[in-house]
């Protein structure tokens, strides 16, 4: 028997996340309109066991953004469960504001395969394609009336990305992975050496079955900040972490 533990925490790593989420990245930009240029490599940890591997990409000029992330399980998780998820998401920059334009992604699990495409009009989902292998009985929102929304590969883009003082654990994200809407809330910086802690939250809103949402509704996690070397006054997210029924959860640095 299979034991399901990265989708016990893929919200986790969904969330910028889900639930997630950084372990290590470089970026480059020298203004708000020169191609910048992020790739970042982290480490899923549970209990102090490495589970998973979790890259993600990305470039932007200012103008326009592409992301992608790709996770994995690996060591003793892969005896246990076969995890392999791809996300791929392009958009808009808007007055310094992220609108998506297309997510895909896709998720193996088990054997099991599932797809799921969202096509976005100036930020609001009007087309959403899925394809599954499983016999789930979810029931997709209706794209139309979810309003300004984001993506859960937008939202990871956002929480990983360098960012100056001012803006470490600013914003509140209203998320939609084409069935479910869900809510991140970053809360108030508080100094931590010479970084930041974040206590924050990701809260289910709709799409979950009654017995989901009343055996749980909101998942607390933290932030970890660090000072960037080299560039004074700027931040970087070194840890992301959360208690699960496994134990702790955490996606880190590693290198």
């Amino acid at each position: 028997m299979r034991l399901k533990i990265f989708p016990a925490i893929l919200p986790v790593l969904l969330l910028a996340a889900v639930i997630g989420i950084q372990a290590s990245a470089s970026s480059t930009a020298d203004s708000d309109l020169a191609l910048r240029v992020d790739d970042a490599k982290f480490g899923v940890f549970v209990a102090g066991i490495r589970i998973g591997n979790f890259n993600l990409a990305a470039q932007s000029d200012g103008r326009s953004y592409g992301t992608s992330a790709i996770a994995k399980e690996t060591g003793l998780a892969s005896w246990l469960a076969d995890f392999r998820y791809k996300a791929s998401a392009m958009g808009w920059i808007r007055a310094g504001d992220l609108v998506p334009v297309t997510f895909e992604e896709s998720l193996t699990e088990n054997g099991e395969s599932s797809s799921t495409e969202i096509k976005f009009r100036n930020g609001k989902p009007y087309e959403v394609a899925m394809k599954s292998e499983s016999n789930g009985n979810e029931t997709p929102l209706d794209p139309l009336r979810q309003g300004i929304v984001l993506d859960p590969l937008t939202v990871m883009y956002l929480m990983t990305r360098d960012v100056q003082s001012g803006e470490v654990c600013s914003g509140s994200f209203i998320m939609f992975d084409g069935v479910r809407r869900s809510r991140l809330s970053l809360g108030t910086p508080v100094p931590l050496g010479d970084g930041f802690e974040c206590r924050s939250s990701y809260e289910r809103i709709e799409g979950w079955t009654e017995e989901e949402m009343n055996e749980q509704k909101v998942f607390p996690f933290n932030l970890e900040y660090e000072p960037l070397d080299g560039r004074a006054g700027w931040y970087r997210m070194v840890e992301i972490s959360a208690p699960t029924s496994l134990g702790r959860f955490r996606v880190s640095r590693v290198n």
